[in-house]
Formats: C-alpha cells, structure tokens, sequence
C-alpha cells in the first residue's frame, strides 16, 4: 500500500463518510459490522495509532497546481451527484 493511498484511507475517508452516510438516510443502518466489542478504550486506542501511523508518513511539499472548493448550499441534485462521484472515486472505482 502505498503511502498516498493509507494517507487516504487513514484521514479522508471517514471523515468523508462520515459527511455522506446521512445525506442519504443510511445512518441508522450498520453497514460495517464488528467483530469486537467497541468501547472508548478501543476507540481511543485505534485513533492514537491511525496518529502514530500518519506521523511516520513523509510528505512531498509542492506547491498546488489547482485547488477545487465544494461548497454546498443544501440538498440540491448538483450536491447529492457530487458527493456520489466522490464517494465512488474513494472507493477506486471511476466515479
């Protein structure tokens, strides 16, 4: 795995989900089920080493080429399509 792509896994996309599930109505279902019993203790362990793990990374300091703003005002179709692309494109697939 490279280091670009567990940067992602490890920062991005919860946060994104974590922005996407609701807008679609899906937050009370479990998509991800666990395996193991979830307490505070567990979370904050896995938070501290997803920490741990990202401060190892080394980082290419370049100056950006474009810089894409989303701003959403609402539920609009133009919102829901973008966050679905982004999702899709999360996921690897093309969108």
């Amino acid at each position: 795995m490279s280091k670009k792509s567990l940067l992602r896994e490890v920062l991005l996309f919860p946060a994104i989900l974590s922005l996407i599930v609701p807008m679609f109505g899906q937050a009370t279902r479990n998509n991800f089920p666990t395996k193991r019993k979830e307490t505070p203790k567990t979370w904050e362990r896995d938070g501290l080493n997803a920490v741990k793990r990202t401060r190892k990374l080394k980082f290419k300091h370049r100056k950006a080429k474009n810089v894409i703003l989303f701003i959403g005002d609402g539920m609009s179709i133009s919102t829901l399509t973008a966050a679905r692309i982004l999702e899709g494109q999360m996921r690897g697939a093309s969108g």
